[in-house]
């Protein structure tokens, strides 16, 4: 049962738009939408031809293509008489790093020889403005067809980029700050003040107890694991400073990579983290790796403390157990995913 299949059961209008076939409607994402478009053009993919030379399709689409579409559905396919909720997601801020070269020219240093990290720093950087234009854009429509005030935008990402910190580029791999925070923002002139900032640990599952107390939509009959955020955002209850947020490493099959300087690294069985107060614990059990770190002295989680608080590491990994036994039932079965779409993930840098 997904949000979408909710807010449609109480009379709303549900479209997607999505960037990249790892949202594939085969994928089972399009349950409860009844638009849901992933289509993707070979010829505008930025995920180059070495990939997929043997596949059709597209494997995504610029952030200027999805708006397009986006702007098009807002001005002549939206029901004026009924609510509407919108998935769209955008691809860009992900390697391969291709902003458009106007966006390029505009940000890069005149006179400055760049290095090669400097030059993938600079080329994320211009991903970003990128996408920040076209969400702009859907935020200006929805001005123009008089929809601002009563319409709810989230905006939020599944996972941030290492930009050489910890000698990794990209994601995927590790757990460490730079890959789980992400940016999370909710305008609703109508029903929540501008301008709030919240420091505390918040979840991407808060998202859908939050989004269906803010649209004023029952949630009896959904179940989700996360915390209603309204109260707070409506500025009439705090945060939990103290909640502890857990954080999950997908499972590599024995995988070699290669950090900044080429220096090989085994990648082997899955992480488990946990970040509660300033503390951050980190284990992978096949690698035989424990990083404990105390964010409020080194926020860049640089020294590995474990050999002097063994006993708060021994805390905090039991608190992963019992987190796991709740939550994880089973393991996940990959045997059912075709060799294209196998393919397809790994061009994508999904797995490996």
């Amino acid at each position: 049962y997904t949000l979408a299949e909710h807010l449609g059961a109480h009379g709303y209008q549900t479209a997607a738009f999505v960037s990249s076939s790892v949202l594939d409607k085969k994928f089972g994402f399009a349950q409860g939408f009844t638009l849901f478009d992933d289509d993707f053009s070979s010829s505008k993919s930025t995920v180059y031809q070495k990939f997929w030379d043997d596949l059709p399709e597209g494997l995504d689409r610029r952030a200027d293509d999805t708006t397009r579409k986006v702007i098009d559905w807002l001005k002549q396919h939206r029901d004026p008489d009924q609510p509407f909720f919108l998935f769209i997601h955008y691809f860009d801020p992900h390697d391969p790093y291709v902003p458009p070269k106007e966006i390029l020219s505009k940000l890069r240093p005149k006179g400055k020889r760049l290095t090669k990290l400097e030059n993938q720093i600079l080329k994320y950087d211009g991903e970003i403005r990128f996408t920040d234009r076209e969400i702009g854009k859907l935020l200006g429509t929805l001005e123009q067809l008089g929809l601002k005030e009563e319409t709810l935008v989230v905006v939020t990402s599944d996972h941030g980029e290492g930009l050489g910190q910890h000698d990794h580029m990209y994601h995927s791999i590790n757990i460490y700050e730079e890959q789980v925070r992400v940016p999370l923002i909710f305008r609703y002139p109508a029903g929540i003040p501008a301008g709030s900032r919240f420091s505390e640990p918040v979840e991407l599952v808060d998202l859908i107890p939050t989004i269906l107390d803010l649209s004023n939509v029952t949630s009896k009959g959904f179940s989700s694991q996360g915390q209603n955020l309204a109260k707070a955002l409506r500025g009439k209850a705090t945060l939990d400073a103290d909640r502890p947020v857990y954080l999950y490493r997908k499972k590599f099959k024995g995988h070699c990579r290669k950090d900044l300087s080429g220096k090989p690294i085994w990648l082997d069985g899955d992480k488990y983290g946990i970040r509660w107060e300033n503390w951050k614990y980190i284990e992978g059990m096949a690698e035989k790796t424990q990083e404990l770190f105390n964010l409020g002295e080194d926020p860049f989680e640089l020294k590995n403390i474990t050999g002097i608080f063994p006993e708060k590491g021994i805390e905090l990994t039991s608190h992963i157990k019992d987190w796991k036994k709740e939550k994880f039932r089973h393991e996940a079965d990959d045997s059912v995913i075709s060799d294209e779409d196998l393919k397809r993930l790994e061009a994508l840098g999904y797995i490996a």
